[in-house]
């Protein structure tokens, strides 16, 4: 299994990790 997975960082510098193929999927 192959999944597409979005990090992104907010203002203070936190990471914030999402993966849309899997519901409710955020960390």
């Amino acid at each position: 299994m192959t999944f597409t997975i979005t990090i992104t960082r907010d203002e203070d510098g936190v990471y914030i990790a999402e993966c849309p193929a899997i519901p409710g999927c955020v960390s």
